[in-house]
């Protein structure tokens, strides 16, 4: 009876520390899309506080187009509900977790 606790019990261990890595995963990858999203958001300010009297500005041919590389509206979109789903998931994950590791101690 103890071996087989113990096994369970180590397995458990096993699988909590999988959740651990996973769970950091995500974080840092949610970690970096708001830091990105805030970067680009400061450059949308910037941008918006700019008129044709400007210091350091000149007008540049073609203004309009989307450089190489760049997200579209939907892409972003997509981006961020794939991360938040995640997250969600992962988070899903470790409280089952969690409560299958309650039901074996007990």
């Amino acid at each position: 009876v103890i071996d087989a606790t113990k096994k369970a019990l180590q397995q458990k261990i096993s699988q909590a520390f999988e959740k651990l890595c996973l769970l950091q995963e995500v974080r840092q990858q949610l970690s970096s899309d708001h830091r990105d999203k805030m970067e680009t958001l400061d450059i949308d300010r910037g941008c918006l506080s700019l008129n044709l009297k400007s210091p350091n500005i000149s007008l540049k041919v073609n203004p309009t187009r989307v450089p190489d590389g760049s997200s579209t509206l939907q892409q972003w979109d997509d981006f961020s509900q794939f991360n938040k789903s995640r997250a969600e998931a992962e988070m899903k994950g470790a409280v089952e977790l969690r409560e299958a590791m309650a039901l074996t101690i007990a």
